[in-house]
């Protein structure tokens, strides 16, 4: 089966071009429902659907589905905002309030554990900065979904 290179998002001729966008970002194999996205492209992307505040940008779990925003890390001294992305807030929660990801879900309804940087990657995006950084990002979760 020969390799496929994979697609990359790209702006309409409305928008702005990225400014890397005469260098495409180093190839790296990934598997063929992650979808790689220019950093500028994908912010793009959250901004009209969620506005310009990155803090209310919103991101689902790929563990259990729960829909969480970076303003909602601020409660918590070890978290960052941007830890919305990538890691389930339930991790930052006392182990008797979140379940976990992958074993028993004595708490179903609660937020589990999981994070991007683990030994399981549930991912389907890729976010590709300007220096050719790669970053495993949630998916953004419905404009409606959550609150």
């Amino acid at each position: 089966m020969p390799n496929e290179t994979p697609t990359y998002a790209t702006t309409s001729e409305s928008e702005p071009k990225p400014s890397i966008s005469s260098e495409q970002p180093k190839q790296r194999p990934v598997g063929p429902s992650v979808r790689r996205v220019l950093l500028e492209v994908w912010q793009a992307e959250a901004r009209q659907r969620f506005g310009d505040d990155a803090a209310r940008w919103k991101f689902q779990c790929p563990a259990c589905g729960h829909v969480q925003q970076p303003e909602d890390f601020r409660q918590f001294p070890n978290a960052k905002p941007e830890d919305a992305a990538f890691n389930c807030i339930g991790r930052f929660l006392p182990t008797a309030e979140r379940r976990d990801a992958f074993g028993s879900q004595t708490t179903p309804k609660s937020p589990c554990n999981y994070t991007l940087g683990g030994l399981f990657r549930l991912v389907s995006t890729v976010v590709v900065d300007p220096d050719g950084g790669e970053y495993q990002v949630f998916e953004f979760a419905d404009r409606e979904a959550g609150m």
